[in-house]
């Protein structure tokens, strides 16, 4: 089975597994997740912003104190009206406090709201580097989607990075909101206690509506999230251009519309079904909390013309009370309760922090022997059951230059991957220089210099691109010593075509547009890896496999060269190979089933006799003479 069906058949696996196994949350762990959330809110926030912050709790009375003050000016007016005696001076300033109290509310929102995105920003950023950070130092077997790790980064990514950035933002603004609610609440009460209970009973209804809509919706977003997935893994296809020269050549555009437009309406229907729903109740739910204006019109007005002392200032304190506090009550109820169901969102997010990381020693100094020891290795790739690598036992000198051939799924790529530390043997040990990979990974790795089949192609200078195996070497003339590592792996001629040399930008995003073909990029990894001048171990997956014939013959009759003495290990498909190396060693079904040189195992008449035979066939005419 290959890899990315084994990860499809694992997302699949994973994603049945969340959709019918959800389990809700404690007390305690809803507890644990905030505190959580509130110490990333203070990771996030300024000095600037934490005053802010501070200020607000203060401007939290403003609505309280400007129905006051507003009652006071509404009385004034009214004795001026009636013929009573007044100050002009006292209505005045009344006024002037009016505006001025209003002007420092619309003030303090602007800089509150600004603050808060900024916050949000620098939220955002500290999220997404943290879900970069976890990446990085986790354990190469979650990379390979072990314990659902693709679906949380992507869950992460999609909705509970959002989501954790606007609820951690959303805490200290509901307690400056709880500060306005009961300040309201107080001078309500005075008035009349009847109008409070009124206004905050019908604003329940939708408090509890949004916090079932939040829920209903992360169970929606989990249980469709496959859906999700290939409506953008259709999209990425349709519009990124690596597969571009498939698609026009074959002209199944229709095709992939097709199953886009099929995927994507299957999705939006989904969704647009769960809005629907979520639309009808919430303006049934605004009719019954508008309706509830008409009781307290009622009620004040009744108020007064039982008692006209109250005067008509009593009417406007009541109906601004009545909206500050309906707001209030709403905003405090419907944040709350998106607080609490944004929890299992911000749940996932932190449970990247869960992942097992991988012991890195950034004191790690290279092996100084390059001797390879397998002994006893079995190995099974996570959430599979078929046993890729069967009690393999074999021994490498430094310096000794090694081949592995096979047919395909025989084992030779992951027989590389635990020997880079990648991944642990379920049994046996892979000693490196003598030393147990797994006793330090970061020694192990420092020293081996690599060539994967899918090596990284970096958006960036030719000389980041090189060095970047290895930044700690120093070197006087770093160009010097790039030219000849060059001129080894045949890249001195794409360099030189270069306007700018090694500091020209290359990859898809380069200014110029400037990128390499296939070739020249496998040219610059092996360049890359060598590079890496302290590693004892080379190893070479592939490393000629889109390189043209006369290119890779040059790869080969610098092979001595170009490996220096190291101990090399080399993958590969194409045979030639093998008359350049001191041994072979033949996988079959994740099993070394022969080992020794070309003319032992030639002799031996085996497998390889057999492979070799096979793809030699293809280079000589019927009558033997050689076609090169």
């Amino acid at each position: 089975m290959s890899k990315n069906k084994t990860q499809k058949l694992v997302f699949s696996h994973d994603l049945h597994v969340i959709q019918q196994d959800m389990p809700r949350l404690t007390f305690r762990e809803h507890i644990e997740v905030i505190g959580k959330a509130i110490a990333v809110s203070l990771k996030t926030k300024t000095a600037s912003s934490l005053i802010v912050a501070i200020l607000g709790f203060g401007f939290a009375f403003l609505p309280a104190l400007i129905s006051s003050v507003l009652k006071l000016f509404t009385d004034e007016i009214q004795t001026m009206a009636t013929g009573g005696s007044y100050e002009m001076r006292h209505v005045l300033l009344l006024f002037g406090a009016l505006i001025l109290l209003h002007v420092v509310q619309v003030v303090f929102t602007f800089v509150s709201d600004y603050s808060r995105g900024c916050d949000s920003i620098r939220t955002q950023k500290y999220l997404s580097e943290h879900i970069v950070d976890v990446t990085c130092d986790i354990k190469y077997k979650y990379i390979e989607n072990q314990s659902e790790f693709a679906q949380k980064v992507h869950f992460a990514t999609t909705y509970a990075g959002n989501r954790v950035a606007g609820s951690i933002q959303s805490i200290i603004g509901w307690l400056q909101l709880l500060i306005t609610f009961i300040s309201v609440l107080v001078l309500l009460w005075n008035v009349a206690p009847v109008l409070a209970v009124m206004l905050f009973v019908t604003s329940i209804p939708a408090a509890i509506l949004s916090y079932m809509q939040r829920d209903e919706t992360y169970v929606h977003n989990v249980k469709y999230m496959m859906e999700g997935a290939l409506v953008i893994h259709y999209m990425q296809i349709l519009t990124r251009h690596n597969p571009f020269n498939d698609i026009c050549h074959f002209r199944i555009f229709d095709y992939l519309k097709g199953k886009f437009r099929e995927i994507c309406d299957d999705y939006t229907g989904k969704k647009n079904a769960v809005t629907r729903k979520h639309v009808l109740v919430n303006s049934a739910a605004d009719l019954i909390r508008n309706l509830v204006y008409v009781a307290v019109l009622l009620i004040t007005a009744s108020r007064i013309y039982d008692d006209p002392a109250l005067g008509l200032g009593t009417f406007t304190l009541t109906m601004s009370l009545a909206k500050q506090f309906q707001n209030a009550t709403s905003n405090l109820l419907i944040r709350g309760g998106l607080f609490l169901s944004d929890v299992p969102y911000m749940r996932d997010f932190f449970d990247l922090d869960g992942f097992e990381k991988e012991n890195s020693d950034v004191n790690a100094k290279p092996r100084e022997q390059g001797s390879i020891e397998f002994e006893g290795v079995d190995f099974t790739y996570p959430a599979t059951t078929r046993q890729i690598l069967k009690n393999i036992n074999v021994s490498i000198r430094d310096g000794e230059r090694i081949a592995i051939v096979g047919e395909n799924g025989s084992g030779k790529s992951t027989f590389i991957s635990l020997l880079c530390g990648m991944y642990s043997p379920d049994n046996g040990c892979v000693r490196i220089g003598g030393y147990d990979v797994e006793e330090n990974v970061t020694a192990a790795r420092r020293t081996i210099s690599a060539v994967f089949q899918n090596f990284g192609k970096y958006d960036a200078t030719l000389r980041h691109n090189i060095t970047v195996s290895d930044p700690s070497r120093k070197e006087e003339d770093e160009d010097a010593v790039l030219w000849e590592l060059c001129e080894l792996t045949g890249f001195a001629d794409c360099v030189r075509e270069q306007k700018n040399g090694f500091d020209e930008e290359i990859g898809n995003f380069a200014q110029k547009g400037n990128d390499l073909s296939g070739g020249q990029w496998q040219k610059l990894a092996l360049t890359r890896a060598l590079w890496r001048n302290k590693a004892r171990i080379m190893v070479l997956d592939e490393p000629t496999a889109a390189l043209d014939p006369i290119a890779e013959a040059e790869i080969y009759r610098k092979f001595a060269d170009i490996t220096g003495g190291r101990t090399t290990v080399m993958v590969s498909h194409r045979l030639g190979i093998t008359s350049i190396v001191d041994r072979i060693l033949v996988f079959r079904d994740g099993e070394i089933i022969e080992d020794g040189s070309h003319a032992e195992l030639m002799k031996k008449n085996g497998h390889y006799a057999e492979m070799y035979r096979a793809q030699a066939k293809w280079y000589v005419n019927t009558d033997g003479v050689n076609k090169a």
